[in-house]
């Protein structure tokens, strides 16, 4: 049983009801990882801004944004979090399984442009060990058409799912 109250589908109203209903167009369901901010409507505006922020990010492919994700997801183990964005690069990408997976076994294969695969890649390798970043991977970036705000925002966006994780496991929301 989870430790916080998240609200059902089935009793969802108003901001939320939006928001569960943009999931269930999409994939079919409410992934639980996010029904844990049902609990607090302000982070759920907070959350969806930060949503809205990246799916209008000039210089992100929606693709890049879920590889990012889906990476830092394999990276933590956050098996919900994996599964979801699985579920939207089939479903809004139209990626079949074996190209959405190939970052699972080898994240260099990842089918994006080359500068979006550096990305990719940067941002799991700083998710992983932060303290191996170097000056020569960050001016590599730069020299592949990235700035600052660019990798920053990418960095930001796979600690998201580390703290997402984080919060799915302190209150339990996978248990019934």
């Amino acid at each position: 049983m989870p430790l916080i109250s998240t609200v059902s589908i089935q009793d969802v109203t108003g901001d939320m009801e939006k928001e569960y209903l943009r999931f269930l167009q999409v994939i079919g369901e409410v992934p639980a990882h996010y029904r844990l901010v049902s609990a607090s409507p302000g982070l759920l505006q907070a959350r969806r801004a930060l949503e809205d922020y990246y799916g209008n990010h000039p210089r992100f492919s929606f693709r890049l944004i879920c590889f990012i994700r889906l990476l830092a997801a394999q990276s933590l183990k956050f098996e919900a979090c994996k599964i979801y964005n699985l579920r939207l690069l089939k479903t809004k990408e139209g990626l079949l399984d074996k190209w959405a997976t190939i970052p699972l076994k080898d994240p260099s294969q990842t089918p994006l442009a080359e500068n979006e695969k550096a990305l990719l890649l940067f941002s799991s390798k700083a998710l992983k060990s932060p303290k191996s970043v170097q000056p020569r991977d960050m001016d590599a970036l730069r020299a592949l058409g990235w700035n600052d705000g660019d990798i920053l925002d990418a960095v930001h966006l796979s600690a998201m799912v580390k703290t997402e994780k984080e919060l799915y496991i302190l209150f339990r929301v996978d248990r019934k």
